[in-house]
């Protein structure tokens, strides 16, 4: 007779022989093979799709007067009540907003949203908590632990989003500049609420914009970043997604701020507002801050040639970067690898090439760095 077939050992089943098998031995990391990519996926989890996931950080950052904070009020407030980041669809999730900065207008800033929003007293709240006081991320995560637990127990829901506005007011005594003290402040912060996603409000670099302040741990370390641009003629803010893991970047969305009345009065007698945001759209042709884009205007069609060809790579660059584990903001395209591209796909003739080059060169367009050809005003 012969024998029985045997069912073949699955991978946690193999692991755990191994493990018994050798008394006193550390656990291992968990794994997977290949043969269970075929064997079906549960796509991870979103909180705000494309913005803030679980376990992930996500960094808001800009200069001073760019709505950094509204934007991120107005986020937090649709993640407490499960309401859409305007066309963004998000899941309802407790909130701890660790306010480190502006406490007292934070409470002019909520009703404002609830308000704007049609909701009252009679309503469901949002699930969110404010502290009154900034946190010490570097000294004090202890009380940060503590923080979320109380937080849970008042809006009776688990806190998987912790905001904190801005980082700098909640870093405590350490340095920004040094990335052991950066790296510490984020670890402290995961470690709040273990599974819990992140979010800081942080300020652009002295003299560079185009990325947060500090210690460059920061932007490498979080999983998506959004910068927020102000156009003062347009009273437009633009949120900008600069960095998303295993993903295309989020296309920008602009906003219009508002003031809005909030039923409370002053010691005067006068109703006291704060700044909610409306949906706004991309302004017209017009040099928006961080964006020329009147550059762009009556460019041939050899140089509109070259400069898409140019885009093209660099997402392509910041993509395999993004794989790699790599930051995407230091993608960097070869001058001659740029040619031979343009030149394959037959895009314009070899023999234009330095003139296309030439003409968006003196529009301020691109760059050239030694062998390297770079996007300029682009993040």
């Amino acid at each position: 007779m012969s024998a029985a077939p045997t069912r073949a050992e699955t991978d946690a089943e193999r692991t755990a022989r191994l493990r018994l098998a050798t008394p006193g031995a550390i656990d291992p990391l968990p794994l997977f093979t290949t043969a269970a990519l075929w064997k079906g996926y549960t796509a991870p989890g979103y909180i705000a799709k494309r913005i803030v996931e679980p376990r992930a950080l996500t960094t808001i950052f800009g200069d001073q007067g760019t709505y950094k904070s509204a934007v991120a009020v107005a986020l937090a407030c649709s993640i407490g009540s499960g309401r859409p980041f305007y066309e963004i669809k998000t899941r309802k999730a407790g909130v701890l907003y660790v306010a480190g900065e502006g406490c007292g207008g934070m409470r002019k800033r909520l009703r404002a949203y609830m308000i704007g929003q049609g909701l009252s007293a009679a309503d469901p709240q949002p699930a969110i908590a404010v502290t009154e006081a900034p946190a010490d991320l570097i000294g004090n995560a202890d009380q940060l632990r503590a923080t979320v637990r109380q937080a849970e127990k008042e809006i009776e829901l688990a806190v998987e989003a912790i905001f904190f506005d801005t980082l700098a007011a909640n870093f405590g005594s350490g340095e920004e500049n040094s990335a052991s003290d950066m790296a510490l402040a984020i670890a402290n912060a995961r470690s709040a609420s273990p599974g819990a996603a992140i979010v800081v409000v942080h300020h652009s670099g002295l003299g560079d914009g185009s990325r947060e302040r500090g210690s460059s741990a920061l932007p490498f370390g979080s999983d998506f970043r959004f910068r927020t641009v102000y156009n003062k003629a347009a009273r437009t803010i633009e949120l900008r997604n600069v960095k998303a893991k295993d993903d295309e970047l989020l296309s920008s969305l602009f906003f219009t701020p508002r003031r809005l009345g909030v039923e409370w009065l002053d010691s005067d007698g006068e109703e006291l507002t704060a700044v909610v945001l409306d949906r706004g759209e991309e302004p017209p042709e017009g040099t928006q801050e961080g964006r020329p884009r009147t550059a762009t205007a009556g460019l041939g069609s050899n140089q509109e040639s070259l400069l898409k060809a140019l885009r093209r790579l660099y997402k392509m660059q910041r993509k395999a970067l993004t794989r790699e584990g790599r930051d995407p903001e230091t993608a960097k395209i070869l001058l001659d690898g740029l040619r031979n591209v343009v030149v394959d796909e037959k895009l314009l003739p070899a023999k234009r090439f330095s003139e296309a080059i030439d003409a968006l060169l003196g529009r301020g367009l691109i760059r050239v760095e030694g062998a390297h050809v770079l996007l300029s005003g682009e993040d």
